[in-house]
């Protein structure tokens, strides 16, 4: 990388400007910012999933504009022997987060300030601790105060706190992950997790 540019994909930042299939985009313009990556195995005819080798990777990053626009870059299929593709995009993606972080964090207090929570993939955070998410048959609500949260690399996990009290049903349903819930954090990650630790309190090392 240069240091008068960054590339990520085809796409060229400069300063507070991005330049993609001809068109200049300024990054204040940027509403939300979506990246993700998938792993991919190499296998051979014979080999067994356990002998497949882990060593390929494709990257996506999602620029959601102010007026609805959407940029999508991507790096493309590359295996562990071009690393520094992988690590470029990353980086790539890594300043315009930098860059973007207030103004997509802006959009999210707004709503807070308006209606008392925000929403984020689907779910309402209320400031006083209340989740709303659609379920595929009911609304659910959770507390976040009475939950369980942790994280993996796509997703934060909410599920109830047992207190040993609850219905032998309820223990069983959660026990087996039937009462587990999953957002994805594929969108305004850092974002997300600024917020949990700003209302709730609830971050990671």
């Amino acid at each position: 990388m240069s240091e008068n540019y960054i590339k990520i994909g085809k796409a060229v930042v400069r300063g507070d400007v991005l330049s993609w299939k001809g068109n200049e985009y300024k990054l204040n313009d940027i509403r939300h910012l979506y990246f993700g990556w998938v792993q991919y195995k190499r296998k051979y005819v014979g080999m067994s999933d356990d002998q497949a080798w882990n060593n390929g990777a494709k990257m996506k990053l999602e620029l959601e504009l102010k007026n609805n626009e959407k940029i999508t870059l991507k790096a493309g299929t590359f295996f562990s022997h071009t690393a520094k593709k992988f690590e470029d995009f990353y980086k790539g993606y890594s300043y315009i987060s930098e860059k973007t972080i207030v103004n997509r964090l802006n959009g999210y207090i707004e709503e807070v300030n308006r209606d008392g929570y925000f929403t984020y993939a689907k779910a309402r955070f209320f400031i006083d601790g209340k989740i709303e998410m659609k379920g595929l048959f009911r609304n659910i609500s959770m507390d976040i105060k009475n939950s369980v949260i942790s994280r993996t690399a796509s997703d934060v996990v909410i599920k109830p706190k047992l207190k040993g009290d609850e219905p032998v049903f309820t223990t069983i349903m959660t026990k087996l992950g039937l009462k587990t819930y999953l957002i994805p954090t594929s969108c305004d990650r850092d974002v997300f997790f600024y917020l949990l630790k700003k209302f709730y309190d609830v971050y990671w090392e």
